[in-house]
């Protein structure tokens, strides 16, 4: 029964090759754009799910219009982390980083020429679960000072 299946549409097939061309295009296009979309929805839902908290952690971001252009930066001012956790008590903790591409950095009585660093809150660790190969983390270190 299935042999006779596969020979009328074999048969069909050949009889109308352009329909068919048509067809079978349609249907990979369809199935590639669905594989697009989805592997592209899983890449953006997988941004911090390493850390034990992901789920939790959110960006705030800056838009501004000029000109019919909107431009959406990461970047804030330095008094909105303070003011989120006094205004909204849901919000339990806030990071701020401050990027420099090149700057003299000293603690201690070692200074080092560094390229490209950020500058973070003590509470970086916190709400960030990274893996230190090196060094100790802020929250050992702020209890010393």
């Amino acid at each position: 029964m299935l042999k006779n299946y596969l020979k009328i549409a074999a048969r069909n097939l050949f009889k109308h090759k352009a329909y068919s061309f048509i067809n079978i295009a349609g249907l990979a296009i369809g199935m590639a754009c669905f594989l697009l979309i989805l592997f592209y929805v899983q890449f953006e839902k997988s941004y911090d799910n390493f850390h034990v908290n992901g789920g939790r952690i959110y960006r705030v971001l800056r838009e501004s219009v000029a000109e019919g252009y909107v431009d959406r930066r990461a970047n804030t001012g330095a008094p909105l982390a303070p003011l989120l956790l006094q205004d909204f008590p849901a919000i339990t903790n806030a990071v701020r980083f401050t990027n420099f591409f090149e700057g003299l950095v000293c603690a201690n009585d070692n200074c080092f020429n560094e390229t490209r660093f950020f500058f973070a809150d003590n509470s970086v660790f916190d709400v960030f679960t990274f893996a230190l190969r090196l060094g100790r983390d802020s929250s050992q270190f702020a209890s010393q000072i």
